[in-house]
């Protein structure tokens, strides 16, 4: 019986693309939230900057995910099977929906300090070449699944699902910065006059680009809280 559940469970994880989302999100908070702290950590016991503000960008992808996931609860106690919707949403429940999309946008200006720390090698870097390769590798994989996750979005109609993969989105970029410099720092040591420039053009793009999709996100946010259907769930589905 025990094991007709898991194959069960495993099987509507595989084919219920919100439920798999609610999962490996909450894996994901409690990750985000050990590295939080742990940077915290180094922050003050080293008195390092970049630590700190790494530190609060992560803070607020903890807040956001915590955020989502009380909306969502009190999204589904709010599902009435009988009339198969959510039932006695008022506008001011609503409103609260612009919430992640405004800490979503926020969260990109969080990004300006340790982008401009790492440009001027404010971050220390101890990787050998293998733990560095396996980063890249890594990082290839965070920003396809992302991406891939983020397009399927537009079939859901459940904008917390949105949000948090956005916050994916956001965070892929954001492994991108951190793998060219850590990449930089392991081949050459540290980063001379050129590649400084180019650090800090690329560092600049992406953090404009995170600024566009957030901005993006935003208005999504905006649109989606008028929008009568956000409030209907369809009966086969929950999520």
């Amino acid at each position: 019986m025990k094991k007709k559940r898991l194959l069960r469970f495993i099987i509507n994880l595989k084919n219920n693309f919100a439920l798999h989302t609610y999962i490996t999100s909450a894996f994901s908070f409690f990750i985000t939230l050990i590295f939080c702290c742990y940077n915290l950590f180094l922050g003050i016991a080293y008195n390092s900057d970049w630590n700190i503000s790494i530190s609060v960008y992560y803070f607020l992808i903890v807040a956001i995910r915590i955020y989502v996931g009380i909306s969502e609860l009190n999204r589904r106690r709010s599902y009435d099977v009988s009339v198969n919707k959510i039932t006695s949403v008022s506008p001011r429940q609503r409103r609260l929906f612009l919430i992640p999309g405004f800490l979503l946008f926020i969260l990109d200006f969080t990004l300006i300090v340790p982008i401009f720390l790492m440009v001027t090698q404010k971050k220390t870097v101890n990787y050998s070449m293998i733990a560095a390769i396996t980063i890249a590798a890594y990082t290839v994989y965070k920003i396809t699944a992302s991406i891939i996750g983020y397009v399927k979005t537009k079939n859901i109609k459940n904008f917390n699902i949105t949000i948090l993969k956005s916050i994916n989105v956001v965070d892929a970029l954001v492994s991108v910065l951190s793998l060219q410099y850590a990449l930089i720092m392991t081949v050459d040591g540290n980063i001379n006059d050129n590649m400084r420039t180019l650090c800090g053009i690329t560092g600049f793009a992406i953090w404009a680009i995170i600024l566009i999709f957030c901005s993006g996100t935003l208005i999504k946010s905006v649109r989606e809280c008028k929008k009568d259907h956000y409030f209907n769930v369809n009966k086969t589905n929950k999520y």
